[in-house]
C-alpha cells in the first residue's frame, strides 16, 4: 500500500483532504535520535554544578536519583495536564524537595548557579543526539516543492532545540519552530497544532504531521483536523496499530499530492 493511497483514505484518519501545503515534524525521535532514558547518561559537569552552585553534599548516585525523581514526577504531571514546564521549574522544584537554597535574586534572574547547571545538564544530555538519515534531503525537497515546513516539539528548554537545529544545518530549512515550553501547552493539546498551522498560514486539513508518538504525533494532530503519519522505524514491528504509517522520513515526499 502506497503512502499516497493511504492519505487518500478517510478510514485511516488522514481524511483525503487533497494537496498538502505544509508538513510539520516532531523533533526528538523523528528528526533526531536521542537517549530516551535520561538516567543512562553521565552528567559529571552537571553534578559538579550542583555541588558548586547548589551546595549538594551527597554522592553522584544520590544526586542523580533525587534529580530524576523530581524530573519524572513533573513529567507525569505534565502528561496529565498538558501544561509544559521549563528547566528552571525543574531546578526550583528540585531545590525545594532537597532543602537546598539559591538566593531568590539569583534564581529569579536566571543567575549563574541555575544557568551553569542547566547548560551543563543539557549539554551532556544532548551530546549523543544525532540526525536521522535522510532528514536534510527531505527538508530540502519539501521546500523545493513549495511546501511550508514546521517543527513542533515537546521540550523544556527552547534554546537547546534551536541549538540542535542549528547544529544539524536545518535553521534555514524550517519556516517555523514551535517549542511547547514557550507555547505553554504540550502535545497532544489541540492548540499547539492549530497555532502552528495558523502561523504557517494553512488550513489544518492541508497540513501533514509526521512523528513517532501515537498520542502526540498521530492522535493529537488528527483530533485537531490535521492529516498525520506515524513514523515507525524499520527495526520496529508493530501489529497493534491500524493507523497510517511511514517507515522512513523520506516517505514524506511520496505523500505529497
Amino acid at each position: 500500500m502506497t503512502a499516497r493511497a493511504d492519505l487518500a483514505s478517510s478510514s485511516d484518519g488522514t481524511g483525503g483532504a487533497g494537496r498538502i501545503e505544509a508538513v510539520l515534524f516532531d523533533f526528538f525521535g523523528t528528526l533526531v535520535s536521542y537517549a530516551a532514558d535520561r538516567s543512562q547518561l553521565r552528567y559529571d559537569a552537571a553534578f559538579r554544578a550542583a555541588v558548586d552552585g547548589f551546595g549538594w553534599a551527597g554522592s553522584y548516585a544520590e544526586w542523580l536519583a533525587a534529580w530524576e525523581s523530581t524530573f519524572t514526577a513533573m513529567e507525569a504531571a505534565a502528561e496529565r495536564s498538558l501544561i509544559e514546564f521549563s528547566m528552571h521549574d525543574v531546578v526550583e522544584t528540585f531545590l525545594a524537595n532537597e532543602g537546598l537554597h539559591v538566593p531568590a535574586e539569583v534564581f529569579d534572574t536566571g543567575g549563574s548557579a541555575t544557568d551553569v547547571f542547566i547548560a551543563a545538564y543539557l549539554g551532556e544530555w544532548a551530546a549523543p543526539i544525532r540526525p536521522v538519515p535522510g532528514v536534510t534531503e527531505t527538508l530540502v525537497e519539501l521546500r523545493r516543492r513549495g511546501r511550508r515546513v514546521g517543527i513542533v516539539s515537546n521540550t523544556h528548554h527552547e534554546p537547546m532545540l534551536h541549538a540542535l537545529i542549528e547544529r544539524f544545518g536545518w535553521a534555514d530549512k524550517a519556516d517555523l519552530v514551535v517549542a511547547s515550553v514557550t507555547h505553554g501547552s504540550r502535545k497532544p493539546h489541540t492548540t499547539i497544532y492549530l497555532d502552528a498551522v495558523g502561523a504557517l498560514g494553512v488550513a489544518p486539513a492541508a497540513a501533514l504531521f509526521v512523528g513517532d508518538s501515537l498520542a502526540c504525533d498521530y492522535q493529537g494532530p488528527i483530533a485537531a483536523g490535521l492529516q498525520a503519519r506515524l513514523l515507525i522505524v524499520e527495526s520496529e514491528t508493530r501489529t497493534d496499530l491500524s493507523v497510517a504509517t511511514f517507515r522512513s522520513i523520506e516517505e514524506t515526499i511520496s505523500a505529497l499530492a
